[in-house]
């Protein structure tokens, strides 16, 4: 089993995160100086994109990552967050993008949480990558040092590109905040990558490697699995913070690809027109209200780039610009 390293695209896909995620800001600064982060990684979205001329059945996937301090997701749990739950129809009912529709988690509720997701002080952060090619990272050797790979020979090929998606993007959404001496924490729901001991071990292991190199020091995730979690739903809460980020600006960006292929220029509606789920997280991200920071990226392996996706509501268009260079509305 090998990986190969895209130096110039991981290069690109940092200088935009730095840039979504300077280091003045307060919320940055407030992770920095954090002595325990917590991630919340929601395994990924895939929208079909029909239209484009390339691959009418190509499709892309959207994952969402959530960096808080780990005292700042506690306070979370015990204030904003019981605070949304108690507004609640149904106080035990869960909270995931797909079941949000009328009747079940209404357009209502979902505004109620996104508003408290906003006081959450920390990042978060979309990456959709699109399906073609289907291995982005494992087609062959490259000259970098590896570990001893051979444990994961037997790891479905899929399965282990995921694993290598996540440890590369968690790499760079963590190099805004990341320090020698941080205690980092790392909530997953019951992703393949961790489907059971062996797994999770490996996959620790490997992560440790592929981060702490272009961090420049040392990062070992400590995992915490959601079904080893006493407090399931508390857990779930935070899981849904990158779920219905990565589930809404995916779909979202799915329509705009679908309507106008790969335009420069998305525009998202005045506040008063928003209809359904994608509309209002994409506008919730136009908005970045509160202290939770967000910004949406999209990779282009094929192209070597990065593009960060800024939000802007009011009828000012979403620019999507090339790596290294973002331009702002």
């Amino acid at each position: 089993m090998s990986y190969k390293a895209l130096t110039g695209t991981e290069d690109a896909m940092h200088e935009a995160v730095q840039n979504a995620f300077p280091s003045t800001d307060s919320i940055v600064q407030r992770l920095r100086a954090s002595e325990r982060l917590s991630i919340a990684y929601d395994a990924g979205k895939t929208w079909p994109i029909p239209g484009r001329k390339a691959s009418p059945t190509a499709k892309t996937e959207t994952i969402g990552i959530l960096i808080t301090a780990f005292d700042d997701a506690m306070r979370w749990h015990h204030t904003d967050r019981k605070v949304w739950r108690a507004s609640l129809k149904h106080p035990e009912r869960r909270i995931k993008y797909s079941e949000i529709r009328p009747g079940n988690v209404p357009l209502a509720h979902l505004n109620r949480f996104l508003r408290a997701a906003n006081s959450m002080p920390g990042l978060l952060l979309t990456l959709t990558v699109p399906r073609t090619p289907k291995y982005i990272f494992t087609k062959k050797q490259d000259s970098k040092t590896h570990p001893k790979l051979d444990a994961y020979e037997k790891w479905p090929p899929m399965v282990f590109e995921r694993l290598v998606r996540f440890a590369t993007f968690l790499g760079v959404g963590l190099s805004p905040v990341s320090r020698p001496g941080q205690e980092v924490y790392w909530l997953s729901d019951n992703d393949d990558i961790i489907a059971n001991e062996d797994r999770r071990a490996l996959a620790c292991h490997f992560i440790k490697y592929r981060i702490s190199d272009p961090l420049g020091h040392e990062v070992a995730p400590r995992l915490a699995p959601l079904e080893l979690l006493t407090d399931k739903l508390a857990a779930e809460d935070i899981l849904a913070i990158p779920d219905v980020a990565a589930g809404g600006v995916g779909e979202y960006l799915e329509r705009c690809a679908a309507e106008f292929g790969e335009p420069e220029a998305i525009w998202l509606p005045e506040p008063a027109e928003i209809q359904g789920k994608a509309t209002e997280i994409a506008c919730w991200f136009g908005l970045n209200e509160g202290s939770l920071r967000k910004s949406a990226f999209s990779l282009d392996p094929v192209r070597g780039k990065a593009f960060q996706h800024v939000v802007a509501v009011r009828k000012r268009p979403i620019i999507v610009a090339p790596s290294p260079r973002i331009i702002r509305p």
